[in-house]
C-alpha cells in the first residue's frame, strides 16, 4: 500500500464514511491524505466542498489541503440529478459553508499531477465519484501514469441489468461522465482496483439498515457521528431503504484491507461503451483471454462482517 492519497470525491453520505475511514487510518494502517479534491456527482462541486469541509472540521483536519475540481461532464450529458442525497448531498439538513476563502486557489486536476510529482511512485488516488478530474489530469500530463502508485475506483460494472437511478445499464459514477471513465482505463498503466456496483448491491452485500441507524453507531457520542447520524437518518427513511451499503466506504476499506475485505476477485481488461443508447458509460470487460493487456483488478465480492467491524472501530476511534 502506498503511503500517501489523494481523496477524488463527490462528498455525498457514503464518500464521507469513506472519508472518515481513511482519516482514522492513522492508527493502523498508516496512509497520510495529502488533499481532498472535489468533483460534481452527488451535489454540485460547491456542496461538495461544504460537505468536505463539514467533515474535515468535524474530525479536526482542516490542515487537509482541498481543491475544487469539475463542475460538469466532459462532454454534454443527458444526466439528471437523482438528488438520492438531497440537493446539497448531506440530506438538506445544513447551512451551506461558504468555502471561497477555504479551498487552494488551483483546479484540482492540476493539484493530483503537483502532488504526484511531489512523492513520485507514493500517492495512490482513490476515486469515488465520477472521474473528470482525474481523467483532466491523465490528458493535460501524460507523464503522470509514470509518477502515480495506482488507482482505486469506485464505480462501473459488470451485468446488463437496469440500473433505476441511471435508467441505462451503467453504474452512476461512470454514467456521469463516460468520456472520463473511458480515459481513465484506457490510460493508467497499472491495474486499477475497481469496486463495480455489483459487489455492493443486496445480492453481494447486506447490512440491515435498522443495524445502521438504531444499532452501536447511535450511541456514538462524537461532532462526526452526529452529523452522520442526522443525516443518514434522513436520506435512509425518505427512500425506504432496508440495506445500508456506503459503496464508497466500501472501496475505501478494500484499499486500507485488501486482505481481510476482499474475498473474490478477478483481473481483466476493461474498456468503458460510449455509444449505446442503454448501454453508454457501462464497463466492458474480456471474459475471454486476449492479447489485450488485463487493466483492471475487478472486486466480486467484499467481507461484510469485517466491513461491519471497521466501522465501528473507526467511529469511535479505536482502530487497532
Amino acid at each position: 500500500m502506498s503511503k500517501y492519497v489523494v481523496y477524488d470525491c463527490d462528498m455525498g453520505l457514503d464518500d464521507a464514511w469513506g472519508l472518515l475511514l481513511l482519516l482514522r487510518s492513522n492508527i493502523c494502517p498508516k496512509v497520510e491524505v495529502l488533499a481532498v479534491t472535489c468533483n460534481f456527482g452527488n451535489t454540485s462541486v460547491d456542496f461538495v466542498a461544504s460537505n468536505v469541509f463539514r467533515m474535515l472540521k468535524a474530525m479536526d483536519s482542516l490542515h487537509i489541503p482541498v481543491y475544487l475540481g469539475s463542475s460538469e461532464p466532459i462532454l454534454p450529458s443527458l444526466r439528471e440529478d437523482i438528488g438520492y442525497y438531497g440537493k446539497d448531498g448531506f440530506g438538506d439538513i445544513y447551512e451551506k459553508i461558504d468555502t471561497s476563502a477555504l479551498v487552494q486557489p488551483i483546479h484540482a486536476a492540476n493539484a493530483m499531477y503537483s502532488i504526484a510529482k511531489k512523492h513520485p511512485k507514493e500517492v495512490t488516488f482513490v476515486c469515488v465519484g465520477p472521474l473528470t478530474n482525474l481523467a483532466i489530469c491523465l490528458l493535460l500530463y501524460p507523464d503522470f501514469v509514470d509518477i502515480v502508485n495506482n488507482f482505486a475506483i469506485m464505480g462501473g460494472n459488470y451485468t446488463v441489468d437496469v440500473n433505476s437511478y441511471t435508467g441505462n445499464s451503467a453504474d452512476w459514477n461512470f454514467f456521469s461522465d463516460p468520456e472520463a471513465a473511458h480515459i481513465v482505463l484506457n490510460r493508467a498503466r497499472s491495474k486499477i482496483l475497481i469496486l463495480p456496483s455489483e459487489a455492493c448491491n443486496s445480492e453481494n452485500f447486506t447490512i440491515d439498515v435498522d443495524w445502521r441507524l438504531n444499532g452501536p453507531l447511535k450511541s456514538v457520542n462524537t461532532e462526526v457521528l452526529d452529523i452522520l447520524n442526522e443525516a443518514e437518518t434522513a436520506v435512509l427513511m425518505k427512500h425506504n431503504e432496508v440495506n445500508w451499503a456506503p459503496a464508497d466506504a466500501i472501496l475505501v476499506a478494500t484499499f486500507l484491507y485488501p486482505s481481510e475485505m476482499i474475498l473474490k476477485q478477478k483481473d481483466y481488461h476493461g474498456n468503458v461503451e460510449l455509444k449505446g443508447d442503454r448501454t453508454r458509460g457501462q464497463m466492458i470487460l474480456d471474459r475471454i483471454p486476449s492479447d489485450r493487456p488485463e487493466n483492471v483488478k475487478c472486486i466480486k465480492l467484499v467481507n461484510r462482517d469485517f466491513f461491519k467491524n471497521l466501522v465501528l472501530a473507526a467511529a469511535n476511534n479505536t482502530l487497532s
